[in-house]
């Protein structure tokens, strides 16, 4: 799973979280109120992020913060807004997350697609600034950062190689192509030593992948 996803999964999870927090607050049990009074506050100095923001609905982390000041037992807090609308905004920033993400996605295709042209036209250099674009607008595709890094040592440069590869292995460790064109480029430069630690760290790391032990089979 990419960070990004990661990142997608957990504001998921918030949102689920906040939805039955603010059931949990509607409670006639002041002991739940209270309790979950606590769960907020805690979650509020923790767990949130420190930015402010503001939905379409006028929620924002502030907003909810204030309204559940100095709750008394039995009370209920006082939203800027209902708790359909809250949840409506929270919808629609994941549907705007993902629009976003789509479109950059389709972005991300097409500049991958002429660097894979260029690449096979012989023209290395430009098929890394295509693979560059792409990266910036899907950075966590792993598959990028490996075909600018074969492009680089086509054209010499592996110490850049290098480099992207270990990018790709930092968003995704048991990605084994990340290894393998590391291998190849610490091979170009005669770091045979490095290579094989490196091949041995992939066979760890992507224990039952067949493409990479018919590589290591060649």
């Amino acid at each position: 799973m990419s960070k990004l996803d990661e990142e997608l999964d957990a504001f998921i999870s918030k949102a689920e979280k906040a939805h039955d927090l603010i059931n949990l607050l509607q409670s006639e049990d002041s002991s739940v109120v209270q309790n979950t009074q606590k769960e907020i506050d805690h979650i509020l100095k923790n767990d949130w992020e420190e930015d402010e923001y503001e939905t379409r609905d006028g929620f924002s982390k502030s907003q909810i913060s204030k309204s559940t000041e100095n709750v008394g037992l039995g009370d209920t807090p006082q939203f800027h807004g209902d708790q359909e609308g809250f949840m409506r905004a929270v919808q629609e920033d994941a549907d705007r997350r993902a629009a976003n993400r789509k479109k950059r996605e389709e972005k991300s295709k097409i500049r991958k697609e002429k660097g894979n042209a260029a690449f096979a036209k012989g023209e290395y250099r430009e098929a890394i600034d295509e693979y560059d674009i792409a990266i910036n607008l899907t950075g966590w595709n792993v598959n990028l950062y490996t075909n600018k890094a074969q492009a680089l040592i086509k054209l010499g440069d592996y110490d850049k190689a290098i480099a992207a590869c270990d990018e790709a292995l930092y968003i995704e460790d048991n990605f084994t192509k990340g290894y393998i064109q590391k291998s190849n480029a610490l091979l170009a430069k005669q770091c045979y030593d490095d290579a094989v630690a490196c091949l041995q760290t992939c066979l760890e790391s992507c224990k039952g992948c067949v493409f990479f032990h018919v590589r290591c089979s060649i």
